[in-house]
């Protein structure tokens, strides 16, 4: 079986209302949650890129939202307790992937970290 890239999860938890941003970004993304607990806010979003092959799009479109953002939101992501990429794979086979060196300085200057997520296979022949 061939290993496969899924997608990436941008997870975001604050001590703030997180619901401003999601506004303002809601035409370019899912919600895929948005909770609000005794820990604070939680909000989990995924692009409406379709087919992308690698994370680097999907990561690269999540920085041009949040780097446009007005200077009130961008104070309320920069002030986030969290702030993760997360990437999923499908296991299987060997799969190489890259993320460049200027995304790599856009995430570090958002604050942002890289989480990596292996999902065993799907077995397709159960559907």
């Amino acid at each position: 079986m061939e290993s496969t890239y899924l997608n990436v999860d941008c997870i975001l938890q604050s001590n703030q209302s997180l619901a401003d941003i999601i506004s303002y970004l809601q035409d370019d993304i899912f919600i895929l949650w948005n909770e609000s607990n005794d820990k604070g806010n939680s909000v989990g979003l995924e692009t409406k890129l379709i087919d992308t092959k690698t994370p680097q799009a999907d990561i690269s479109k999540f920085l041009d939202l949040f780097e446009s953002l007005p200077a009130t939101l961008a104070i309320i992501l920069k002030n986030c307790n969290e702030k993760i990429f997360d990437i999923g794979f499908e296991s299987g086979t060997q799969l190489d992937t890259l993320i460049d060196s200027s995304t790599v300085i856009r995430l570090s200057q958002l604050g942002f970290s890289i989480g990596i997520r292996i999902y065993p296979p799907y077995d397709r022949s159960a559907d």
